[in-house]
């Protein structure tokens, strides 16, 4: 699965994990973090996070 980044663009490459999940990530070039939610290896939504809605940064995957 694969998404582009919203805030620059950069294609995102997500493996199966990634299958069922709803939470965020960040991308590994602008840092931008996206809450994103997938169902069935489908993503269903994507939206840059505002800094209120950051989790600590542990929870937050960077993919490459």
């Amino acid at each position: 699965m694969r998404l582009n980044c919203l805030s620059c663009g950069y294609t995102i490459d997500m493996d199966n994990a990634y299958g069922d999940y709803d939470g965020q990530i960040k991308c590994v070039i602008c840092k931008a973090v996206l809450n994103i939610k997938t169902e069935e290896g489908e993503l269903k939504s994507t939206t840059v996070a505002k800094a209120g809605q950051l989790n600590s940064e542990k929870s937050i995957f960077s993919r490459a």
